[in-house]
Formats: structure tokens, C-alpha cells, sequence
């Protein structure tokens, strides 16, 4: 079994979006699910500088950004935190994923 890379950008653009909503502190991005259930190889994600990194769903209402890999995720979540920001992640095409069009 191997490890989701995830990609340095996706999450150096996830902070720069949240800039400073995060009242001062480190905003954390929560990845919601890993891409195709495969652990989150952190060493990648980590240098996000100014940021926390966690895949524990439990803090979902305290992350300051919430990354869904598409493809594998069954549904999402059924409230939505004020503030919160909501990133839709694949590097799939979408003639093979249709819910990428609109994964509602």
C-alpha cells in the first residue's frame, strides 16, 4: 500500500485563500479524506509554513479549511461551519469522475 501524495500547491493555495481568518493563529486544513483512502504522506503536505495539517475528522468544526479528495468521497459533511472554506481536490479527469462537475 503507498501514500496519497498531496500535492505541495493544493495546499500552499489552501493557505494563502484563508490568509488571515484564523484570528491570529495557524489556520488548520483538515483533509477530509485521502485520495483513494491511501494515507496522507506528510512530508509533502507538511511545508505548508504557517499552517496545521491534520486528517482527524473530529476537528472538522475548528478547521479554517476542509480538503474533500472527490472521487473517493462518499458525501459530504451535513453543515457547513460560517467561514469555514470547502476545497474540492482530484487529479482526476472528470470524463472518468462525472461528480466532479458537481459533487453535490
Amino acid at each position: 500500500r503507498g501514500t496519497a501524495e498531496m500535492p505541495t500547491g493544493l495546499i500552499r493555495n489552501v493557505r494563502r485563500a484563508i490568509g488571515q481568518r484564523a484570528s491570529g493563529r495557524e489556520p488548520l486544513i483538515l483533509v477530509f479524506n485521502a485520495m483513494f483512502d491511501e494515507p496522507v504522506d506528510w512530508d509533502e503536505a507538511a511545508r505548508c509554513a504557517g499552517c496545521r495539517l491534520t486528517t482527524d475528522v473530529k476537528r472538522f468544526d475548528d478547521a479554517a479549511a476542509v480538503v474533500f479528495h472527490v472521487p473517493s468521497l462518499a458525501k459530504l459533511p451535513a453543515h457547513k461551519p460560517p467561514g469555514q472554506l470547502w476545497v474540492a481536490w482530484s487529479m482526476e479527469a472528470d470524463a472518468n469522475y462525472p461528480r466532479l462537475r458537481d459533487p453535490r
